[in-house]
């Protein structure tokens, strides 16, 4: 300090000399803090924080933080009710589709086919002509249309009445024709087959096994002995 100083301390109050003394303390503070060392020191200290922060961002931990954080973020925002909630409408909606199901087939199921007298007659008629049921070209759709009746109905019409569909009524009545013939007759089998509405022998030899549980050869010499 020079004496211009020392003279000013001296006519100065007290807070006014305290107010500079600690002002150039802390102006001496910030001298010997910006020195070289310090600014090493303190680009070392950055140069530290920067990489560590470089190594996490890379690390294992942080992509389990970051998916943690997504999920939970996730939750919140698009979960506009608990997950328990959802999952139990969604079973509720999955038993009430199946109870729908069930109630739809119960229904076709268990509804009656009503046939007038006369299309009842009109279609025994038809099963009693061979002309008609001996022939290898009709089908459902055939028959249906032959008696004026839609062939879904029709179909559930032979499935009440007899137990089974119309092709398997069908089959049956070739069958206990053939097995007469077989009996009574030396006709070849193959002539049998095609005679009855059967389309191939494989197909004639198949539906006799599985009604009597033979073949047509055999089934014929059981009978001749």
């Amino acid at each position: 300090m020079n004496e211009t100083d020392c003279i000013f301390l001296k006519s100065a109050s007290d807070i006014q000399r305290k107010s500079i003394l600690i002002s150039g303390f802390f102006f001496m503070f910030l001298l010997n803090m910006f020195t070289s060392s310090y600014i090493c020191n303190l680009l070392y200290n950055l140069c530290i924080g920067v990489l560590s922060g470089y190594i996490f961002y890379n690390s294992l931990l942080h992509q389990f933080v970051k998916q943690k954080f997504k999920s939970h973020i996730y939750r919140e925002t698009l979960s506009p009710f608990p997950v328990n909630n959802l999952n139990q409408q969604l079973e509720s909606k999955s038993e009430k589709d199946v109870v729908e199901k069930e109630v739809l087939i119960n229904g076709k199921k268990n509804s009656k086919v009503y046939l007038t007298p006369q299309k009842i007659d009109e279609i025994n008629q038809l099963l009693q002509t061979p002309e008609f049921i001996y022939d290898q070209k009709i089908k459902l759709e055939q028959f249906a249309q032959r008696v004026a009746v839609n062939s879904t109905y029709l179909n559930r019409y032979f499935n009440q009445e007899y137990g089974c569909s119309f092709l398997q009524y069908l089959t049956s009545l070739r069958i206990e024709q053939a097995e007469m013939l077989l009996r009574d007759s030396n006709a070849e089998i193959e002539d049998i087959c095609y005679n009855t509405g059967f389309n191939s022998p494989s197909a004639f030899h198949k539906a006799f096994k599985n009604r009597y549980g033979y073949s047509p050869s055999e089934w014929r010499r059981r009978c001749l002995t």
